[in-house]
């Protein structure tokens, strides 16, 4: 009897770690291609930040820093800022492009900041329909109370810093990009790829259809010459990259 109970658990583990061991190939299969930049100066007024999955990016205007997106490690964000000469507490403004956990989990790195995040994503923050991963439903949280909602189009100044809101959704209901000079930064819009843009994995993104069109909507726009995600990189070719979307 007990030869008989010990087999049936071993073959139970058996077939649960095939299915875990399944899984993690598969699912490491489909992140393959994200490959965030390591924390460094891109350029004179541009740095990027690596969390535990992606990146964050800093712009600086003389003594002013903004951020777009907070990143998900607090420790790590703090540590980056400090290998940059970068004070967090001197960060007047962080730019959420969306509100999943890897982009806003850093924000307490960021005390003295003001959050601007999308209208359009305060459903997310409010109940569990609007956000699903394999199938499952959850609600977004953000580590603040306070917050500034932005629409398609509005501008903020910040201390000589002009950012402007482009509404791109797809990824998640309300997910929003913001261009500052030339430079734009998508969040998780889209991937950089063999120099090229591809829509975001189709696993972390609610409507691939819609996320598509927003890409269509940023290869019309001619006012920037970079684009800044959060998983793969930056465009070093922008010709290249959005040669498919025009």
């Amino acid at each position: 009897m007990l030869k008989k109970v010990l087999v049936r658990v071993a073959v139970v583990l058996g077939v649960l770690i095939l299915g875990a061991g399944g899984f993690a190939g598969w699912f490491f299969y489909q992140v393959r291609e994200m490959h965030p930049l390591e924390t460094g100066k891109i350029s004179d007024s541009v740095y990027a930040i690596k969390g535990d999955m992606g990146n964050m990016f800093i712009v600086k205007n003389k003594d002013v820093y903004i951020a777009f997106d907070a990143s998900d490690n607090v420790g790590k964000i703090k540590s980056g800022c400090e290998s940059l000469s970068i004070d967090p507490n001197l960060v007047r403004a962080v730019f959420l492009t969306h509100s999943d956990a890897d982009h806003v989990d850093g924000l307490p790195a960021f005390p003295n900041a003001k959050v601007y995040i999308s209208k359009d994503e305060e459903p997310l923050l409010k109940e569990k329909t609007h956000r699903h991963f394999m199938g499952m439903a959850h609600m977004n949280k953000l580590p603040v109370s306070e917050y500034i909602t932005l629409s398609d189009g509005d501008s903020v100044n910040v201390d000589g810093i002009t950012v402007n809101a482009v509404s791109t959704p797809g990824h998640t209901l309300g997910s929003m990009c913001y261009r500052v000079g030339d430079a734009l930064f998508v969040g998780d819009l889209c991937m950089i790829v063999n120099d090229t843009v591809r829509p975001m994995i189709k696993i972390f993104t609610e409507d691939m259809a819609t996320d598509a069109e927003s890409i269509k909507k940023i290869a019309k726009l001619n006012n920037f010459s970079r684009i800044y995600t959060a998983h793969s990189g930056y465009t070093r070719d922008l010709e290249k990259a959005l040669k498919d979307w025009r």
